[in-house]
């Protein structure tokens, strides 16, 4: 028992050789939900849902009241389930862990529990709790760890689901598709139904996804701070019009820019500490299936000597503290920021 990957969370419930108790959670919402539901209806049918399902809202959670569940019998039926969504490891008292883990210790033959966190993530590297949580169901039961999958994955996904449709995509085209995607299933399986609905000769080109699909709020905002540590003023200044004429909040543009220069400054201190990109994953979750960030990062090192970066740092510390005072027009604060970095001048 334990971490399993999604893989091997997908082989249980194809082979009917699931767990009692369950934790599922992660940012790839749509694989989290689709993978939740298959559990569920695998050992669940849906003539019986009303008696063998039990839903319990994570907000203002009570371990009595799971107990309660886990022990009533199912109802024809080998097993019920009963699922918690959206639980806060953070709510629960010592005693509360405490009962958790005398009642995970003893779970009924005829119960399989699931913790389904639809919305409420966890981050066991930056809350105790959350650490705690996971390692009490790893004890008794399995975790799935639904994260984001990396450009190489979605390509591969990407590529197959036309390939079903007998529509060949050249490979720049489909890589193209990811790039400027949110990095989530559910858009991705979005363009592909543009795609399928689009082809007519059963051949996609780079010509048609420009065409077709669709740039991520998330892809534009990585273009734009791509162009400004290229240092490239005039694409940078008009990828921001595009962002605010989406209506893209200031703060997540900033952040987008903040991003990138962090992303340098972290490599750099890990190349002079002798470190490599597997111990920046390590250390810092965020990274996780984003190794292409670090190379990313690394190549723009080239532009930029440390001096550089910790300036770029300092004027989007200081262009976050305008946009926070509200007292200059936010389009002229950003549009400064960048011709600043740009041309590495200081603050007036």
């Amino acid at each position: 028992m334990g971490l399993i990957s999604d893989r091997d969370f997908y082989n249980q419930i194809k082979g009917g050789s699931y767990g009692k108790l369950y934790l599922l959670y992660g940012e790839e919402a749509y694989q989290k939900g689709l993978y939740r539901e298959r559990l569920v209806n695998r050992i669940v049918p849906d003539e019986f849902k009303t008696f063998n399902l039990t839903k319990i809202s994570g907000k203002g959670f009570s371990a009595k009241v799971l107990a309660d569940e886990i022990e009533r019998l199912p109802v024809f039926s080998d097993k019920r389930v009963t699922e918690i969504t959206d639980l806060k490891p953070s709510q629960l008292s010592d005693s509360a862990f405490k009962e958790l883990e005398e009642l995970f210790s003893d779970i009924p033959e005829s119960s399989v529990i699931v913790f389904y966190q639809q919305t409420e993530e966890l981050s066991p590297k930056e809350r105790k709790t959350d650490k705690k949580f996971i390692e009490l169901i790893n004890k008794y039961g399995f975790t799935v760890d639904f994260s984001l999958k990396d450009e190489a994955w979605l390509t591969k996904y990407l590529i197959s689901a036309l390939s079903k449709e007998k529509i060949d995509i050249e490979n720049s085209a489909a890589r193209w598709v990811v790039e400027n995607s949110s990095g989530e299933i559910a858009f991705i399986n979005n363009e592909i139904n543009k795609l399928i609905s689009y082809n007519k000769n059963g051949k996609i080109t780079q010509k048609d996804v420009e065409e077709v699909c669709s740039k991520s709020v998330d892809a534009s905002r990585y273009d734009l701070a791509k162009f400004v540590v290229a240092k490239n003023v005039e694409k940078a200044l008009k990828e921001l019009d595009n962002l605010l004429f989406m209506k893209v909040k200031p703060m997540q543009i900033l952040t987008a820019i903040s991003s990138s220069f962090f992303d340098m400054y972290i490599v750099l201190a890990a190349d002079t500490a002798k470190k490599t990109d597997k111990d920046i994953i390590a250390d810092f979750a965020g990274y996780k299936n984003r190794g292409f960030v670090l190379s990313n990062a690394r190549r723009s090192l080239s532009r930029y000597s440390r001096k550089e970066i910790e300036s770029a740092l300092s004027l989007i510390s200081h262009a976050e503290e305008e946009l926070k005072g509200g007292k200059s027009e936010d389009r002229l604060i950003l549009e400064k920021l960048i011709v600043r970095i740009i041309k590495g001048t200081e603050n007036d």
